[in-house]
């Protein structure tokens, strides 16, 4: 991306070098006697002594305007030189040997092992970036990234690039679909809500099968109780005492649910949770919480004063992260 804001290096280069990024047309071309001139958006200045306008070489006669950025630069792109293509993958993960979906100074996360996977493929491809993170041991079914992968190294059909990468992936993590996407997609901020569903095997023996994947709770579960506490939560809430405290000030620790169901299907219990975001370990909170309550050690008319508090020692315990499952993310 060249810089056209008070650096007339940047604004000389501009002339003669396009731009890779994408983004939305913010100016227009003409032509005049075989000179191509970039008339820019109003909002961009050019440095003292420039015109408004841009006379490029003649190699560059089809230069298209692609965006305005934040700090009043232009993007541009020559049609000869296609920049990356952006690609939607989502992603299925068994958590139990990662720390983490995010790459780690120490432990292997689920980003590391995709991001291996596709430059053995694709060498030129940017880094992942995902639309939420994932502590160690917590699944996914639904994780969703984002990642780039320069044209001219995309040589198969799109249909054959999930089969492709999970060709050098380990058998606990798939790509399960793969699309591309808009140049301005944004997996993280472009993402309207999620939903998550935790596991309780609620039973005096638990089931080995489900082990890695449920919370083994064997006192029995007030089922009643639960959902009269879990009703509590949906709506518009102010959450602090529900999540682990982060190492930074969180701007807001408000968020919507949508949804706090409870199914349960013999000892199985399925816990669905969703909202527009999440805090850290909130939904586990949730959780334990109400299984608290499933045991009579929280009623459900506290579920309003324990929110009202903002104090984490107010709420229930935490859940184990290998119940949860990062179900979906809409956009």
């Amino acid at each position: 991306m060249m810089s056209a804001m008070d650096n007339p290096k940047s604004w000389e280069a501009l002339r003669t070098s396009p731009s890779r990024s994408g983004g939305t047309a913010n100016g227009y071309v003409s032509v005049f006697m075989e000179e191509t001139y970039i008339t820019l958006h109003p909002s961009v200045k050019p440095p003292a002594g420039q015109p408004g306008h841009l006379l490029l070489a003649p190699m560059l006669r089809r230069v298209i305007i692609i965006g305005l950025n934040a700090n009043g630069t232009i993007q541009i792109r020559n049609p000869n030189h296609p920049g990356p293509v952006k690609f939607k993958l989502t992603i299925a993960y068994d958590g139990t040997g990662y720390a983490g979906w995010q790459a780690q100074k120490t432990g292997v996360g689920v980003q590391q092992r995709v991001e291996e996977a596709i430059v053995k493929i694709f060498p030129g491809a940017s880094r992942l970036h995902s639309s939420s993170r994932t502590d160690a041991g917590v699944h996914a079914l639904g994780m969703v990234a984002q990642v780039e992968i320069p044209d001219e190294q995309m040589k198969m059909p799109v249909a054959k690039m999930a089969v492709a990468v999970n060709s050098h992936l380990e058998r606990d993590v798939r790509v399960m679909a793969a699309a591309r996407c808009k140049d301005d997609f944004d997996a993280r901020f472009d993402a309207k809500g999620k939903q998550y569903r935790y596991l309780i095997w609620n039973g005096p023996a638990m089931n080995p099968l489900l082990r890695q994947q449920a919370w083994h709770v064997a006192r029995p579960l007030d089922l009643k109780s639960m959902r009269a506490a879990a009703k509590l939560f949906v709506g518009k809430h102010d959450f602090k005492s529900l999540a682990a405290t982060r190492n930074y000030e969180m701007k807001s620790t408000v968020r919507t649910l949508r949804r706090c169901d409870i199914r349960r299907n013999g000892s199985l219990l399925t816990f669905v949770i969703e909202g527009d975001g999440f805090l850290y370990k909130m939904c586990r909170g949730i959780v334990g919480t109400l299984a608290q309550a499933g045991q009579w050690k929280i009623a459900p008319e506290d579920i309003k004063g324990i929110l009202s508090r903002k104090d984490r020692s107010a709420a229930g315990m935490t859940a184990p992260a290998h119940g949860l499952v990062l179900w979906k993310v809409y956009y």
